[in-house]
C-alpha cells in the first residue's frame, strides 16, 4: 500500500474573486496541517508494523514531521513534537539515535527566523530541549549518555536565561534515564552552578 502526502501553496488559479490576499492561503495550510497531525500517529503505527510500511515511515512520514516541527505557527510544530515522541516508539532503537535523535538536534541549531516562534530570540533552542525531554525514555541510557544529556548540559550555559532555565529543568528527565554514577560524575556539577 502507499500513503502519499502533499503539501503545496495555491498556485493563485481560483474562481473569480477579488484578492483575499496570502494571509487566506497561509490559514487554510495551518487548518489542513492541523487536520491532518492527529491522523500520522495512527498512520505510523499502522504502517510502521510491516517492513515496507517501516520503509515509507522512514522515507516519508518522518520528513513530513520534520518540516511541521518547524512550522511558525505553535500549535502546528507542538503538534507535530507530540507525533514525533508517539513515532518515536514505533521506530527501532538505531533509528531513534539516527533519525529521530538528529531531527531534535538539528532543531537546536535553527536560528529565530528560521523557526519564528513568536519572534523570540531562543531559535529551536526551546522546542529542541523540550524534545529531548520527553524522547529521552524513547532513546535509552546510551544515547542520553552520549548525546542527550552532553546537548541539554551545554545549553544549560546558553547566553540565554530561558534556553538555560528550560535546560536546567529538562534535566530531571534525563537523570532517570542514565546510570547513576553518570549522574553523580556529571549532571549534579550542572545543579551546582
Amino acid at each position: 500500500f502507499f500513503f502519499f502526502f502533499f503539501f503545496q501553496a495555491e498556485d493563485g488559479i481560483r474562481d473569480f474573486c477579488l484578492s483575499r490576499g496570502l494571509g487566506d492561503v497561509y490559514k487554510r495550510q495551518t487548518l489542513i496541517k492541523g487536520l491532518m497531525l492527529p491522523h500520522l500517529t495512527p498512520i505510523a503505527k499502522t504502517i510502521g508494523a510491516r517492513k515496507e510500511g517501516y520503509e515509507a515511515l522512514m522515507r516519508v512520514l518522518l520528513p513530513v514531521v520534520q518540516r511541521l516541527l518547524m512550522d511558525p505557527f505553535p500549535e502546528i510544530s507542538s503538534g507535530a513534537a507530540e507525533t514525533l515522541t508517539n513515532i518515536a516508539e514505533v521506530l527501532t532503537e538505531e533509528d531513534r539515535g539516527t533519525h529521530v535523535l538528529t531531527i531534535v538536534l538539528s532543531i537546536s541549531q535553527l536560528q529565530p527566523l528560521e523557526l519564528a516562534h513568536g519572534g523570540s530570540d531562543v531559535g529551536g533552542r526551546e522546542a529542541a530541549i523540550k524534545l529531548l525531554s520527553r524522547l529521552a525514555s524513547k532513546f535509552g541510557q546510551e544515547l542520553c549518555e552520549r548525546f542527550v544529556a552532553p546537548e541539554l548540559m551545554s545549553m544549560g550555559e546558553d547566553t540565554n536565561w530561558t534556553v538555560r532555565k528550560v535546560a536546567v529543568q529538562s534535566l530531571v528527565n534525563i537523570c532517570e534515564i542514565v546510570s547513576k554514577d553518570y549522574f553523580v560524575k556529571k549532571l549534579l556539577g550542572v545543579y551546582k552552578r
